[in-house]
């Protein structure tokens, strides 16, 4: 198969040569679980940018936020889920693993699957806060609006190739913008090194019976950023309206394009947002302030009032009430 704009570019060649990924087994329950991961940045701060990926591919889909934000000081944990069958378990291996990097205070950047395991595992562990703030991509609250997925019971017993399908039939393929197509060709590549077992358990999390619990979430006073495409996506209007009701106080960051996954196609605006985001969380002095002053006034991040809508240009003002994809 041929590569990719993405994988065959001097910039993915340079992160994979300079960034070693590296693997960590967690015991829970008397079973090994498996994580492969990227560290990037700084290794001896306990504070990290724990970065989810959705369904289809691998953490090295956030190569471009590692490179620019371990620059910049930040130490960014990208990983791939071991293969686990519910979000419990989920949730205490991710806290094992947490430990075991001794890393005591986490900000989740999810895209869709991973944006509902970021607040899930939020939810897991508000007795002991480590989740300071999210950063939800295309994100949902309530597996219920993948209703019309295959049932989780039937999942694991599906072959590689169909489920393999269940992604690819809801890739987009009409006229795209071409950062967008190449982070699709990108994801399909990673989609094909994943394995049955990584695939269907991946899915099961995705469509098994849960949903986001938000006192949880708001008695830990977490802060949250939303990023929004105004460009085609596989959540419906609906289920976008519904995560801004769950969180009608948090930052709403506009993308014009991205697609499905705007970390990859529109890494430098999504990385401008996460600078902007994590600048609260870093010592204030007179020159980190008029920064965030001015990056803040120049691009288009919103408060959220819940009695006010932003419009969407390439909506037809009509509810979109199609089904939800993966």
């Amino acid at each position: 198969m041929e590569k990719g704009v993405v994988t065959s570019s001097q910039e993915y060649a340079s992160f994979r040569s300079t960034v070693p990924k590296r693997k960590i087994v967690v015991t829970h329950r008397r079973k090994d679980y498996t994580w492969c991961l990227y560290d990037h940045g700084p290794r001896d701060q306990s504070e990290a940018i724990l970065f989810f990926p959705p369904v289809s591919c691998r953490s090295d889909v956030f190569y471009r936020q590692l490179i620019d934000l371990g620059s910049q000081g930040f130490r960014c944990i990208a990983v791939d889920y071991p293969v686990v069958w519910n979000i419990d378990d989920f949730c205490a291996i991710t806290s094992l693993f947490l430990e075991h990097l001794e890393v005591t205070s986490v900000h989740i950047m999810g895209g869709s699957l991973g944006a509902f395991l970021g607040q899930k595992f939020a939810q897991f562990t508000y007795k002991t806060p480590i989740v300071k703030s999210l950063m939800l991509v295309n994100g949902f609250t309530d597996t219920s609006v993948f209703k019309n997925a295959p049932s989780p019971k039937i999942l694991p017993f599906m072959p590689r190739f169909m489920l393999q399908q269940l992604l690819l039939q809801n890739m987009p393929d009409t006229a795209l913008h071409p950062d967008v197509a190449d982070s699709i060709d990108f994801v399909i590549e990673d989609l094909n090194t994943l394995s049955k077992s990584e695939l269907a358990s991946r899915l099961v999390l995705n469509v098994k019976e849960s949903y986001v619990e938000p006192q949880h979430i708001f008695s830990q006073d977490i802060k949250i950023m939303i990023v929004e495409v105004n460009d085609k996506s596989a959540l419906s209007t609906a289920v976008k309206d519904e995560m801004k009701k769950y969180y009608s106080d948090a930052r709403i960051c506009h993308l014009k394009y991205g697609g499905n996954f705007p970390y990859l196609s529109n890494s430098l605006e999504v990385n401008m947002f996460i600078k902007i985001h994590m600048r609260q969380f870093r010592p204030k002095t007179p020159q980190t302030e008029e920064a965030t002053t001015a990056s803040t006034t120049t691009s288009p991040i919103t408060s959220m009032n819940p009695n006010i809508r932003s419009a969407n240009p390439h909506s037809d003002g009509e509810d979109d009430e199609e089904d939800v994809t993966f």
